[in-house]
């Protein structure tokens, strides 16, 4: 909650938060398991027209693993090819970490995508 609100500080001193300081903010909700507020700093970073690096994705998916929500974890894995972003191994694999007990087919069809891409397996 703390680096969220260091944002809107930094807005309120004219200070305008760039790609850095929103991965820094994203990465801070990941580690504190608060996967929606790093959705919601994701949108509102696009809509600043700041444009998320494969950096920003990734801190994004691993929040994504630490709520449990796969299915917003592998939108974020085809928001990033659709932002131009090459995945990387980190991004996939994380992506398929979210996947628990039943879900164990999309898992599957993420390494087969990955093996097309030569991400290492």
């Amino acid at each position: 909650e703390q680096a969220v609100e260091l944002l809107g500080s930094m807005r309120r001193c004219s200070i305008m938060p760039d790609v850095v300081s929103y991965n820094a903010v994203i990465s801070a909700c990941e580690k504190g398991k608060q996967w929606e507020p790093a959705l919601l700093l994701l949108e509102d970073m696009q809509a600043r027209f700041l444009w998320p690096s494969i950096i920003t994705f990734n801190a994004a998916i691993s929040a994504c693993e630490s709520g449990r929500v796969w299915n917003l974890a592998f939108e974020l894995l085809d928001a990033t090819s659709l932002a131009g972003l090459e995945l990387s191994l980190v991004s996939c694999t994380t992506a398929v970490c979210t996947c628990q007990g039943a879900h164990w087919q999309r898992a599957l069809g993420s390494l087969c995508s990955m093996a097309r891409l030569r991400l290492g397996f």
